[in-house]
């Protein structure tokens, strides 16, 4: 599923976006769920929230993501 992040490290913005990617290519969208993503992850909710509004915000960064990866390549 998703990678695990090196313990005590900092979660960043990018961290739930590249977990985010990792559950699209194996789940689809539908499958992005904050909380599933938190608990592997090893943060709360409210780590997320720092870095997103919505989940949606967090699906939009991922897709943005994956273009730019995408055009890049």
């Amino acid at each position: 599923m998703v990678t695990p992040r090196p313990a005590q490290s900092r979660l960043a913005r990018s961290d739930w976006i590249t977990a985010a990617l990792e559950v699209i290519a194996t789940k689809g969208i539908d499958g992005i769920s904050v909380e599933a993503l938190a608990a592997h992850l090893g943060v709360t909710k409210g780590s997320f929230y720092w870095h997103f509004k919505t989940r949606g915000d967090l699906v939009a960064g991922a897709l943005g993501e994956w273009a730019i990866r995408q055009t890049q390549e």
